[in-house]
This record gives structure tokens, C-alpha cells and sequence, in this order.
């Protein structure tokens, strides 16, 4: 809670530390990446890890959301029925960078993630506050228990561990442990790496 400046969820990696975090635009998915190699998608309202993407070969050193096409943050309480109706609707396009020299480009959607949940998964929600700690911990889930997803595309980018990415409006940019910034053109949907 930014407004009393304390913290009010905390996150637990499936293995190792978090390296990296970033909020999707209407602030329903957290997207977390680190030394387990997976990125974990997150629903902090749900207290509850949604889905991981399996694909890198090392460590999840940055992740971002594509800002266009996904849903706004509803601003006021009449807006959230169609922000909502929306999100439900919406796909998230994001992407993910580590130190394994590779961009993975990654899609989903609320359909996505509810098909992949009628799986056999069993979700484990956050417990409660314990040990002095005001915030609620959600813990690390076993491995089989959330859905995997794949990613759309993978390349290779850089000789040298990848540390940085943002999205622009036109390109893609990609910063590595030597300092080496690369601007990429934008990837389309129809387009492939």
C-alpha cells in the first residue's frame, strides 16, 4: 500500500531469487522472472500464481508487458464491469529476456488460463500474516501445480547476457551486461522471430 508505505503481498519464486517484476497495464497480472528460469505470471487480487513460462536456459534477468493492445487500469467504478469484461477478453502479449543471450516473446489470455487450469492443478492460495509480518505471503507453488505455458517465439539477441528490455511504440530495446543497447523493429502478431 503505496499511501501507507507498507507492504501488503509478498511473492515466493518457485526456486531462487526474483530478479525482475512488471505490472500489466490494467494492473490485474504481475508478470516475475529470476533464478528458477521461469517467468511466473501472477494474480495479485486472486492472491494466487495463474500460470509459468518455461523456455529459457537461465536466469530471468527482465520482463515487460507490450503496452499496445492490452486493457487500461479502470480509473473509475462504472468502468470496472466493462474493464473487467474486457481483460476477460483481452490477450496480454509480453516478453522476457536472461542471461541466457534469448528474447522469448509470450502471449495468453483469461480463456487461455482457464483452459489450462482444468487441468489436474492444484492451486495453493497466499496464507495469512505470521511472524510480525503485516503481508500476506503467497507461497512457492510445486512445479506441476500451475499451468506451463510455451513461448511464441525465442531468438538469440545479444553475444553476452541480456539485462535490459522495454517496449517503444515502434521498436523493441534490448540492453546487455556489457552495455550494448540494440533497437529492434517492432514484432507484429503475424510476425515470428
Amino acid at each position: 500500500d503505496m499511501n501507507s508505505e507498507t507492504v501488503v503481498l509478498r511473492l515466493r519464486s518457485y526456486y531462487g531469487g526474483l530478479l525482475c517484476c512488471c505490472w500489466s497495464r490494467d494492473d490485474n497480472y504481475l508478470l516475475s522472472g529470476g533464478e528458477d528460469d521461469l517467468l511466473t505470471i501472477w494474480c495479485p487480487r486472486r492472491r494466487i500464481a495463474v500460470a509459468r513460462g518455461l523456455g529459457h536456459r537461465s536466469w530471468v534477468n527482465a520482463v515487460a508487458f507490450d503496452p499496445i493492445g492490452q486493457p487500461a487500469a479502470a480509473t473509475t467504478s462504472s468502468t470496472s464491469k466493462s474493464a473487467a469484461s474486457a481483460s476477460s477478453s483481452a490477450t496480454y502479449r509480453f516478453a522476457s529476456v536472461g542471461a541466457d543471450t534469448r528474447l522469448l516473446l509470450w502471449e495468453f489470455s483469461e480463456a487461455d488460463l482457464a483452459l489450462a487450469a482444468a487441468g489436474d492443478h492444484h492451486q495453493t492460495k497466499a496464507s495469512p500474516p505470521k511472524n510480525g509480518h503485516n503481508a500476506e505471503v503467497v507461497p512457492a507453488q510445486p512445479y506441476k501445480s500451475i499451468p506451463l505455458l510455451q513461448p511464441q517465439s525465442s531468438a538469440a539477441l545479444h553475444a553476452h547476457p541480456i539485462t535490459g528490455l522495454h517496449f517503444g511504440r515502434s521498436v523493441l530495446l534490448t540492453s546487455c551486461v556489457l552495455g550494448v543497447v540494440k533497437v529492434w523493429a517492432r514484432p507484429t502478431r503475424s510476425q515470428k522471430l
